[in-house]
């Protein structure tokens, strides 16, 4: 069974200019588009997929804490995220295997959180699977 979870719906990147997306503004509307503001809307989410016993999270999203001096959208969160898997059957205690699709800030944010000023995985015993050798931010291990 696969079960996407939410955890933000932002608006808030201005696209380039010439704005490639200004021609499927009819399909883009109301869900990655806002009209009103000129805005591209980002959802980020992370995929539970359960079978034959194993509950895998794929993408772990964005995460709280980090100040990501580069990417303000997604700086300094603090959001109740690690609650809503709950509401699918989850607990980050519950998960076997991370897979990290690639390793940008916005995919891997939740592989790591805070507590007590160190940062500690998640998911406590479960296995990482990261792509090596790419681009992007590197996890924290």
């Amino acid at each position: 069974m696969l079960t996407g979870i939410a955890e933000s719906r932002d608006a808030g990147e201005r696209p380039p200019a010439p704005n490639p997306w200004r021609k499927h503004r009819s399909w883009l509307s109301p869900d990655f588009w806002d009209r009103d503001a000129g805005l591209l809307i980002t959802r980020v989410q992370t995929f539970v997929l359960r079978s034959e016993g194993v509950t895998i999270l794929v993408v772990t999203g964005v995460g709280n804490h980090e100040p990501r001096p580069l990417l303000p959208l997604f700086a300094r969160r603090s959001t109740d995220f690690l609650d809503r898997p709950a509401a699918a059957g989850v607990a980050p205690r519950d998960v076997d295997v991370v897979v990290d699709t690639h390793l940008h800030a916005d995919h891997v944010g939740w592989n790591t959180r805070l507590v007590d000023g160190q940062w500690v995985p998640t998911t406590g015993g479960s296995t990482t699977h990261s792509p090596s050798g790419g681009r992007g931010s590197p996890a924290r291990s």
